[in-house]
């Protein structure tokens, strides 16, 4: 791998999921660097979650979807959502 490699917050913002809105307060750290022809990058709280892109800009939205989808992958269509204090 070639180039630098930073970290920066990683905020994941309410979205849409099924037509369900999807509270996520949540944030991550990414590690990314410069490769020869896109920019790569992974989340530091979840190594196996890694992507690319063409801008940063990609890259992070990449990593916010690949999040979910992993987050939300064993999840039925008619789920339900509930807050709770820790």
């Amino acid at each position: 791998m070639t180039g630098r490699v930073f970290g920066v917050s990683l905020m994941l913002r309410p979205r849409r999921h099924n037509g369900r809105r999807v509270r996520r307060k949540q944030q991550l750290t990414i590690v990314y660097w410069k490769g020869e022809r896109f920019w790569l990058g992974k989340l530091l709280e979840h190594p196996e979650i890694m992507t690319q892109g063409e801008t940063l800009e990609e890259l992070e939205q990449n990593l916010k979807d690949a999040y979910l989808m992993m987050v939300m992958e064993d999840v039925p269509e008619n789920y339900q959502t509930k807050e709770i204090a820790l």
